[in-house]
């Protein structure tokens, strides 16, 4: 059984998720941390910590941070959502394709 509380961090390279997983560490939690280039965002290295390069959108990728989270942990007892896509463009102007990218991540 798991003595320490684990969560699952999504858009953790950068921004409010990487704030997120270091207010998560700081306050003793192991971290599940994921984005598509989470191993280059300079985290410092701790055993609470773990790093899934991947698309979350994917769901091989949710696979893997869930697989990671409980493989190093032993559970999964929260997670936090912070992946998100930024567009410069203006709504009206998206083709299908890039709407359903938006709305799938």
């Amino acid at each position: 059984m798991a003595s320490k509380k684990t969560v699952i961090v999504t858009g953790a390279s950068q921004g409010i998720g990487a704030a997120v997983v270091q207010a998560f560490l700081g306050r003793g939690y192991n971290v599940a941390a994921t984005s598509r280039s989470v191993s280059k965002a300079g985290f410092a290295p701790s055993p609470n910590l773990s790093l899934v390069d991947g698309d979350i959108g994917e769901p091989a990728s949710a696979g893997q941070v869930a697989q990671a989270a409980i493989g190093k942990f032993g559970s999964i007892d929260h997670a936090v959502n912070t992946a998100g896509i930024f567009s410069a463009k203006p709504f009206t102007d998206y083709t299908g394709d890039e709407f359903h990218h938006l709305v799938a991540a």
